[in-house]
């Protein structure tokens, strides 16, 4: 079993903004799509009790459910920031960090610098960085 990390937690968070992103565009064509409906007056969707198009529950207008896609978007937006923020606190408490190693690791994985870039900037050869580099796990799965 594998230890739950910092980086773990990071790596989760980034993963979880992309979902919620995925998801925020996905709504916003959907309410595109009932906007149109319900301007050209053709049809009428059936939801289920969770709200969600299906083939049974009651029917509703498109602007009823526009107005459901609408409500359950700002709620992914006011999420989106609240996660944005807290990737950035943690972004700022990991570049605060002491041990080498970790600070590689974020320069090299979360501020996308080279490594000849790293050996610079903390006043390290380029071979060390390399090799400290080489040994560090990356924080994010690309």
């Amino acid at each position: 079993m594998e230890t739950y990390t910092w980086s773990t937690a990071y790596v989760d968070l980034l993963k979880e903004i992309d979902i919620l992103e995925m998801r925020l565009r996905d709504l916003k064509t959907d309410l595109i799509g009932a906007e149109r409906a319900y301007q050209k007056n053709l049809v009428k969707l059936t939801a289920s009790y969770s709200g969600m198009p299906g083939g049974s529950g009651t029917n509703i207008q498109a602007m009823d459910y526009a107005e459901l896609l609408q409500n359950e978007i700002l709620m992914i937006e006011a999420t989106l920031e609240r996660k944005n923020e807290t990737k950035h606190e943690m972004e700022k408490a990991m570049g605060e960090m002491q041990s080498l190693e970790r600070r590689v690791a974020f320069m090299r994985d979360v501020e996308r610098k080279t490594t000849a870039q790293i050996a610079e900037q903390l006043n390290y050869s380029h071979g060390w960085i390399m090799k400290v580099s080489a040994k560090v796990k990356r924080l994010k799965a690309s």
